[in-house]
């Protein structure tokens, strides 16, 4: 039925008046049929009920389209909605594995991103402040990287970017800003200043997104561990043993 639905959707005005002018055509072929059908034998044809359906049709047939248009749009929106952050505005974990495995094999960087001490902040200050902080922290991750690189909230303070294409070098550079002391102005709450502890993996051939993911999230452990507010790589792994 999506797929139906999705064909008959006009993309464009154009598009729309295009199917409304194949199907108008449909209708009055079938009447012509009609028409055909219902010559008598002294050559009588009934005009008026062959005209009828077609001016009856045509405000149902402009109507139909509108409404499949309109469910098409509605379904699209939808499913950006399910696939949003609706804190942040970042795609969400499902979506974000959507979207880099959607991208083919992988090349590039993960950089797994936690807020350091988030629980103190939501405990001293309240969750509308820290909602407020996971907030500042998207729209810094989105303004950070390249326009080409992706970014989402993973779940609770934890974000993920992957910066296609990107080798350890710039990852580097790239996480250092991403993990920079980061200032939260707010009528609510004074002073506050966000650290964050970030793992990196790059990719390696034939990786897959869950192995990446496992590699970047063991480095962002190693991070905590060793004082937080700071970037670790993952050792990439080893060639195969032969």
């Amino acid at each position: 039925m999506t797929k139906l639905i999705r064909i008959l959707a006009p993309q464009s005005r154009l598009g729309f008046v295009m199917r409304l002018l194949a199907l108008l055509a449909a209708i009055v072929a079938l009447n012509l049929l009609v028409d055909l059908s219902i010559t008598g034998l002294d050559g009588y044809n009934l005009y008026g009920d062959v005209l009828l359906p077609v001016l009856v049709a045509t405000p149902f047939t402009v109507l139909a389209l509108l409404l499949v248009q309109h469910l098409v749009r509605l379904q699209s929106s939808l499913a950006e909605l399910a696939g949003t952050d609706m804190l942040t505005g970042l795609p969400n974990r499902r979506q974000f594995f959507a979207l880099a495995e959607g991208e083919g094999e992988l090349q590039g960087t993960l950089i797994l991103i936690d807020i350091d001490h988030f629980k103190r902040i939501n405990d001293t200050y309240g969750h509308q402040v820290g909602d407020l902080c996971l907030g500042a922290v998207g729209r810094h991750l989105r303004a950070t990287v390249r326009e080409r690189d992706l970014v989402a909230r993973i779940g609770g303070e934890e974000f993920a970017v992957y910066l296609t294409g990107a080798g350890m070098e710039m990852a580097e550079r790239i996480g250092h800003r991403v993990i920079a002391e980061l200032p939260v102005e707010t009528d609510l709450a004074a002073g506050i200043v966000l650290t964050a502890s970030a793992g990196a993996a790059e990719s390696w051939p034939g990786a897959t997104l869950s192995e990446l993911m496992s590699a970047a999230d063991g480095a962002l452990y190693r991070a905590k561990a060793e004082g937080r507010a700071r970037l670790v790589f993952a050792v990439a792994p080893g060639p195969a043993p032969g």
